[in-house]
């Protein structure tokens, strides 16, 4: 609520020590319900010129609660820009260092989290096939898929776990700022919205390493609107899934050892892997560190923890061809 520093004129004068009559009263409360009407009147009057305006079609149709949630919607998707918050995703391979140009003016914080990657059925032209990608769009009647070779299930979203790795796929569109309509083909906005998730300041991932589900693939093919989706009740029930991890990593020492002054050296935290640099008020450099014996092996999940190996889940077969263990993928944070 604003408030106006200009001198407002009394509804009714008077003085100190004057008497408070019953009619000067009456004659206020006229007075203020009047001027309410006024600029109600008023603020009608000037919605009615809004509603002529080239974007009136847009608002068609739509209650005030309507109108109201779509406003809050956009205002909270705003937020992250206004307050000088970015995500950015990059590639580090092992000793290179990677700029990141966020222009805020500012050294921000930075926070690190390492992209993991898991199992999903990836199809292309009705082609499918099983891969471990770093982003997925999925729908919700996925979130167990059949194995198109002949194994077992592949789990996307498991029904027992309180939380799920997932994003809406239309709240990404408004972040990324990927414009559509009712008439807009899905095909068309993931194609977009792919294009606009690796822009710059982001790097560029392997297309072995992105996809869609078997779900999207027939959609696109057909090439459904969002009008269609939405009549469908299929739009709210798009998701992308990715698994940003961090592990705060504590100095430890080997098992019944004692540190003491001048008693050898002292345990460090592990793995010291990102180092980060604040050139300038525009520019975050991002380095991955060489490990001891000079290489980098992409964690894993093994039984509900993490493994620094390139193994997957059974521990017996890499994880896919594709995935190279001397690079590290990141979700950085910045926030000022």
């Amino acid at each position: 609520m604003t408030t106006s520093t200009t001198p407002q004129t009394p509804y009714v004068p008077s003085q100190p020590g004057d008497l408070i009559t019953a009619e000067n009263f009456n004659r206020m409360q006229t007075m203020i319900k009047d001027d309410i009407d006024a600029r109600v009147r008023q603020a009608i009057a000037d919605l009615k010129s809004v509603a002529e305006s080239g974007n009136s079609a847009k608002l068609g149709g739509q209650t005030s609660d309507e109108l109201l949630k779509a406003f809050l919607e956009r205002a909270l998707q705003q937020i992250p820009a206004r307050t000088g918050y970015q995500r950015v995703y990059k590639r580090i391979k092992l000793g290179d260092e990677r700029l990141i140009e966020h222009k805020l003016k500012a050294k921000p914080l930075v926070d690190a989290y390492l992209m993991q990657y898991f199992p999903v059925v990836r199809s292309e032209d009705e082609t499918k096939v099983v891969t471990w990608v770093n982003f997925y769009l999925y729908h919700t009647s996925e979130m167990k898929q059949r194995n198109p070779e002949g194994g077992q299930p592949v789990v996307i979203e498991d029904v027992d776990d309180e939380h799920a790795f997932k994003e809406p796929f239309a709240d990404l569109l408004s972040y990324y700022k990927v414009s559509y309509d009712d008439n807009s083909s899905l095909d068309d906005l993931v194609t977009e919205f792919w294009k606009a998730l690796f822009a710059a300041p982001n790097d560029q991932y392997d297309e072995s390493q992105f996809g869609h589900s078997p779900w999207f693939d027939k959609c696109c093919g057909e090439r459904r609107t969002v009008a269609g989706l939405k009549r469908r009740g299929d739009w709210n029930d798009l998701w992308l899934k990715s698994m940003p991890t961090k592990t705060i990593n504590w100095p430890r020492a080997p098992l019944g050892a004692t540190f003491q002054q001048g008693n050898g050296p002292r345990p460090v935290a592990a793995p010291p892997n990102i180092e980060v640099k604040q050139y300038d008020l525009d520019t975050v450099g991002i380095r991955a560190l060489p490990l001891q014996d000079g290489t980098i092996l992409y964690p894993a999940v093994q039984d509900g923890d993490y493994a620094f190996t390139g193994f997957n889940a059974d521990g017996a077969q890499p994880i896919d061809d594709s995935v190279d263990q001397t690079e590290l993928k990141l979700m950085v944070l910045l926030k000022v």
